[in-house]
Parts: C-alpha cells; structure tokens; sequence
C-alpha cells in the first residue's frame, strides 16, 4: 500500500475478518493525492497481479468509463477518494486508493474594451461575482482600485491615463489559473470645486469666492446652482456666494462631451451668546497653591455639536486642557486664554490671574554639621522677595523663633519646619532648615566577657581613629593605651575614654569569671499525692556547658529539666558544668508529698437526726438536711467549700444545714451538692458529691361524710402520703361542742356519740400533725350527710 490512509481504506472495505490473500496485489499508478480543477478529466491507472480478475473501482460517481475498466476515466464533481478492488473470495482480495482533491474556479465574465469620461465609476466585471468559492483574485494595476484582491472592484478614473487591467483567478489548491484583461481608455474631462468638500463659516463671516478647476478649460459652460445666497451671476468659474443657512452648492458642464458635477458644502455655525470668563473665588492676588475655578454662562451643548475649547495658556490648570470649565492650583501669574471653535467660528477669552510668588531663601550655613550641643549661629537671606519666618522649635533649642538669625543648639539631628510668610500677603509657604548632629565614633569592644581563671582579654577590638586618645582604666588600670591586656582575679568592669573631636565619651565593659556562675533550681517544692513533678535547673548567665539532675537515693539524668510523672519526696541536686572552663556548681532544692490520702464523702441527716441513704431513701418538701463531710480527719488543716441547688447555694466549714422548698414552691427533681476540700498544706484538693431526690408532701382532708357503712366515705380521717408525727385531731359540733378527738392519723370519726348517730349537719375540725418532717396545722369545716 502507498500510504497509512491507503492500509486504513483497505481495512475498512474487508468483508468481515476476512484476511488479504498474500498472492492478490493491486497498485494504482497514480500519485498518492492528485489536483485537478472541477470539471478536468483524470485517467485512472493500476497495475495488479490477478489478470484483473474482479477489479472494480468505486464509488461510482463521476466515471466516464466502465468502473470494471482496469484505466479508466473520471470526471470528479468534489473531493474524494477513488479505491480499486482486485481478486475473489477463493484467491483473496486486494485494494488500493488515490485521493483526488478538486477545486472550484469562479471565472467571471469581463467588461469589453471601453471608452469612459474620466471620473466616471466603473466595475469591470460584467456581473457581480456573488459566489467566489475558493477563488483568489488579483487585479492589476491595483494602485486604481480600493481593493485589487475585490473581484467586484469598482475603478474610477480620477487620473487622465488609459489603462490595461489584468485579472487573475487562482484556485485555492493553486492548480486551476485564468487570467483575463480589458482595455479602459479615458477621455479627458474634469471638473473640481477647489475648496474642501465641507467649508465651515461662521455667521457674520465675509462673502464666499468658490472657484471651479476645468480641464480641458471652459469658462461660460459652468453653471452653478442654487443660488441661495448668490452674490454673483451662477456661471463661470468663480461663483460668489453669502449662504444664510447650511447649504450644498452644485458646480457642472460639459466637458470634452462629458457632464462633470461637483459639489460643496457650506456649512454655516454660531457661538454662544455669551463666553465671559468668571474666577471663583475672585482674589487679587491668588496665593501660590490655592485652588480657584474659571467658569463661563451654560450653553446647549445640542446647538453647537461641533463646538470646542482649548485652553492654550493656563499655568497650574488641574482639571482635562478641553473643559469649557476648569480648576487651577495657582502657580504663576498669567493672562490665562481660552480658545473656542464651533465649526467655522473662532473666539479667544482671557483673564488675568495674579500670583503671589513665595521668597526665595538662602540658608548659612547650608548643611551644618555639628557636635551634641554645639551652638550654630543660622542667618537666612531673601534672594528674591521678603517676608517673615515662624520656626517650629518644640524642644527649645532655638534662641528665637521668628527671626533671620537664630541660634541653635541641638543635642542630636533636628530639622526645623519653618513657614514663610510673603511680604504684603498671607501666602505662606512651607521650608526645612536640618542640623546634622555627628558624635565621635567609639572603638568596638571585645565581646567575649567571659573569661576563665588567669586568662587575659584585650578590650578593643578595633574602631580607632587616628588623632583621638584613649584611656582605659578600672581593675588597677590605668592607661593610655586601648589595646592593653587585662586579667581580672574577678568580676571587673572597665572604663574606655574617647577624646575627639567632640570631646570626651566612656563606655564601660564587664568581665566575668567562669568560678562566679549562680545555679538555682525552679519548681515546687511540695506536692498532691498522684501530682507529677517538673524541675528547672537556671543559670545566672548566658553560658555553655552542661546540666544534670540526681533525684533522691537515684542516679544522674542528664538535661536542664527534669520531669517526673511518680516522683518521691526528698533532695534533688542539679548540676551545671561549664564548657569554657569546666567548672562545675551545684544546687538542691527538697520536695515533700503532702500525706492526706483522703476519701472524701458526705453524709446527709434529717433534722431529728436520722440519717439518710442517698441510694435509697427520699427527702420531702419542707424538709430541713445536714451535709457533713466524711473521710477527713479532724486535725487536718484544709478549707471546705459546698456548692449545691438549694438554699443556702453554697458554704464553708465541715457541715452544711440546707431546706428543701415547701409543699406548693417550686423544687427541683433532687438535692444536688457538692463539697470542695483543699489542704492548707500543698494546696491539694479533693471532691466529692452527693444527689438526692426531693419527694412532695402530700394530704388530704374530706369535705363530707356519709357514714352508712357502704364503704365510701363513712369516715372524716386525714388522708396522707409520707411520714406523720405529732398528730392529734379535734370535731366540733355547730355550737362548739367537742364530738371527737384522736392522737391516731389513721383512726377516723363514723359520725356517731357513744353509738348515736349524730344529725346531719355542718361540723368544725382542727387537726395539727408533721409530715415527713413538716410541720401542718389545719382547720376547716365538713358536711355529714346520710
């Protein structure tokens, strides 16, 4: 096969899996891929090893000949591919293809040869191409044309030249070519109004020549029109004209036998009534820096569409050139000019704007450089204009503060802020007047102060300035010499003098020995059983070196900390080795566990001292409960702190008394409190809880009886739900008379006197009892009935 697409188109048109027979070989003789031009005819040729047994070519389209011819001819109509099959089902088949790619020309049809006045348009095409295709097109001479690439180019002979045009029409695919031409002959004849196709006039505005070129020449066949506005008779070649309105003017004739027309338009415009300028604010002089507006009269923008503003001179303008309006930051004194155009119309306005010019000041000395309270003595000339000066002196270091020539005398850099006032004005601007202050520079001092027994140091390390002197004293020394060597027997400090130009200055520098390292121990020194233990070894100073901890009876554990989650009482000793030196320090620091193993609980009582099981017993509305704290000795010192939901909410000491809310008040579900113990000793802290349910009191008291042994209310008793004491219970009758009495909660009255039941009637009761723990006392009133 010639190519991938040729395997692909191979495979594609194999009858189902079945595999080319290696005996069956086609090839067509063709290239690969062939340009032709729509409507050519192409030969098609193959060669093949089967006698042309079964060859066929498809698709069909566009054959001249047979498709079973082995060469045969094709017309193609578009791109495509052409295969070629050979072979049968016994030997096998075999197919090749050519690609053949067709493209269109659109050859248009051509003006014939022609004879045109010059200026006259013409399309040299005899119909517009409205379908093009792929076609390219290129006209030439293009320099006569818009567009030489446009096949419908339009030529107009503006020049007298006759001319040749050549047309070439290429296929895309550069295969398919037609050139053509046509012959343009001109006749010479032009006519040309010499003015711009648009004059712009302004009202008031001279009368207006217009002037006609004409070649060949003519003078009386030039005819004018209209003639609004004629001044002159409208022939000729010169028409004078004084239009009251925009209008369109028409110059034409005859020429070398050819009508020529041009045209202008004369467009006439206007400014507004009035372009005076007004400054806002109005001062004379402006300040250097104030803002001020220059404004005219409003004008509708919609009758002057053409209108403009420049503003050709105008020093500190903020605001866009072209604003009919504008904002000034003034800056110099100007005759400040607007220039405004509207069409043919021109106006010039101006103002003149004053500006206030600030003085020009010279300082001596300029740049002064000084020593930390040296005096200057500063004087400050006008070198143009005058005025007066205000210095901003917050520390006090001038002599005067609104005077030429003050003195300063300044302990570090200091500029001053000075305002200057011009002379005659309150225009004021701003200065800057800097004193620079240098201090002698001092020599670098050695850093490493630390030093070990015997050793020596030199102090400076560099920074010398030849011409200062130096003095080094302190330890027993006293020199002149900065890089002398020192060996202190102990902690020294040591003074350096430096005399400049400034004077005198010291620094001062310490050396430490090694012996003299302070080793202390950081953390608590009593603990909570169970609490974990953290311990610190510090050093006095920023040294290198090594630290270790030995706890109790144990061995060394190396580290600066020391952390310990079951830790034993006793003495901890921290070690320090330093690195310079190798001396060694030591510390202790003892830790005690506080020994309170304490197994705090809370146990709760009524208020007749019975005691009450919180897993199993209630509490009732009303009633009165002592807390006490177990499980804490008595000789231990410690604070208790109770916290709880009832009243009181909280307390201190080893028992609490709290009250349940009465029957009726609004309660909780349970008594909830808790109980705080911390140890006077460590601090350490215990707790413990204890919750109760609140059970409500409950009784009742009939208000009939109807004793006739059915079963159903044949006793007044109290009815009742909890525990009662102290009962007793007394009925009377309506005249007060005693009918029973009883110390018994359960016993009642059957309505009877020794047997004798009594009458119906209206009978009074007291009754006083405890329940559970409350105490309840009530009186009232029942019916007997029967």
């Amino acid at each position: 096969m010639k190519n991938r697409l040729s395997l692909f188109l191979s495979f594609l048109f194999m009858s189902g899996g079945l595999l080319l027979a290696q005996d069956a070989q086609v090839t067509i003789s063709n290239p690969d891929t062939i340009l032709i031009c729509q409507g050519d005819t192409l030969q098609l040729a193959q060669t093949n090893n089967v006698n042309d047994a079964g060859l066929t070519w498809s698709p069909d389209e566009g054959f001249i000949d047979p498709v079973t011819d082995p060469n045969p001819r094709v017309i193609p109509v578009f791109s495509r591919y052409y295969v070629v099959t050979v072979g049968n089902e016994t030997d096998g088949f075999a197919k090749d293809s050519i690609y053949v790619d067709v493209d269109r020309l659109v050859v248009p049809e051509l003006i014939s040869d022609t004879l045109i006045c010059q200026g006259y348009p013409l399309q040299l095409v005899a119909s517009p191409v409205t379908d093009q295709g792929n076609t390219l097109y290129n006209w030439s001479p293009g320099d006569f044309l818009d567009d030489s690439t446009d096949v419908n180019s339009v030529f107009i002979p503006d020049v007298f030249q006759d001319t040749v045009f050549t047309l070439v029409a290429t296929s895309q695919n550069g295969v398919c070519a037609d050139t053509q031409q046509v012959r343009v002959d001109i006749i010479r004849s032009s006519l040309e109004i010499l003015r711009p196709d648009t004059v712009f006039r302004c009202v008031g505005d001279d009368s207006l020549v217009l002037e006609v070129s004409v070649d060949p020449f003519v003078d009386n066949e030039v005819r004018w029109f209209p003639t609004a506005g004629a001044l002159s008779a409208p022939s000729g070649v010169t028409y004078t004209v004084d239009p009251p309105g925009n209008q369109t003017y028409y110059a034409e004739a005859i020429v070398n036998g050819c009508p020529q027309i041009d045209s202008v338009v004369v467009r006439l415009d206007s400014l507004p009534a009035s372009l005076e300028m007004t400054v806002d604010p109005v001062k004379d002089p402006y300040c250097q820096g104030d803002t001020f507006t220059i404004q005219s009269p409003i004008y509708d923008v919609g009758d002057y569409p053409l209108i403009t503003h420049e503003w050709s001179v105008a020093p500190g303008i903020a605001s866009p050139m072209d604003l009919y309006n504008a904002v000034f930051f003034a800056s110099d004194s100007a005759l400040v000019t607007r220039i405004t155009v509207n069409g043919g119309c021109v106006d010039t306005v101006q103002t003149q704007i004053n500006v206030i010019q600030p003085p020009v000041l010279q300082f001596d000395p300029p740049n002064p450089v000084v020593c930390p309270g040296e005096s200057v003595q500063i004087n400050v000339t006008f070198l143009e204009g005058n005025g007066t000066l205000e210095w901003e002196d917050p520390m006090n270091t001038l002599s005067c503060d609104d005077c030429l020539n003050p003195v300063a005398t300044v302990s570090q850099s200091t500029s001053y802020m000075i305002t200057v006032t011009a002379e005659g004005s309150e225009c004021t601007q701003p200065e800057m007047y800097s004193i620079q202050v240098e201090v002698d520079p001092q020599p670098s001092l050695t850093s490493q102060t630390l030093l070990c027994a015997g050793d020596s140091r030199t102090l400076v390390t560099g920074g010398l300035v030849d011409g200062f002197t130096y003095r080094v004293t302190g330890g027993g020394i006293d020199t002149d010499d900065p890089l002398v060597s020192v060996t202190p027997t102990e902690e020294t400090t040591y003074t350096i003098e430096t005399t400049g130009n400034c004077g005198t200055s010291t620094q001062q520098i310490t050396l430490q020995l090694a012996e003299d390292i302070q080793l202390t121990a950081d953390g608590p020194t009593t603990l909570c059983p169970g609490d974990g233990l953290t311990l610190t070894a510090i050093i006095d100073q920023d040294r290198n070196g090594t630290f270790s901890w030995t706890p109790p009876g144990g061995t060394p554990v190396p580290g600066q900390q020391l952390q310990l989650s079951d830790p034993i009482p006793g003495v901890y000793t921290a070690t320090f080795t330093d690195a310079l030196c190798g001396v060694t320090v030591t510390t202790t620091t003892e830790v005690t566990i506080v020994d309170a193993n304490l197994n705090v609980g809370i146990a709760a009582n009524r208020s007749n001292g019975d005691q009450i099981n919180p897993g199993m017993d209630a509490i009732f509305s009303g009633n009165v409960i002592t807390l006490t704290v177990t499980g804490v000795p008595e000789g231990l010192a410690a604070n208790f702190n109770w916290s709880g939901n009832l009243s009181p909410a909280d307390g201190s000491g080893r028992s609490i008394e709290v009250r349940v809310p009465d029957p009726g008040q609004a309660s909780p579900g349970s008594l909830l409190y808790t109980l705080t113990v911390v140890t006077d000793e460590g601090g350490c802290e215990f707790t413990a809880a204890i919750s109760i349910p609140i059970t409500e009191s409950e009784f009742e008291i009939p208000e009939l009886i109807s004793p006739n042994s059915d079963g159903t209310n044949d006793l007044f008793r109290v009815f009742y739900a909890g525990e009662v004491t102290d009962f007793s219970l007394t009925i009377f009758n309506r005249w007060g008379q005693k009918v029973f009495t009883s110390n018994d909660i359960d016993e009642g009255w059957d309505g009877t006197i020794n047997g004798t039941p009594q009458n119906i009637d209206t009978y009074l009761y007291i009754t006083k009892f405890r329940l559970n723990g409350t105490e309840v006392e009530r009186e009232g009133q029942f019916d007997l009935i029967r």
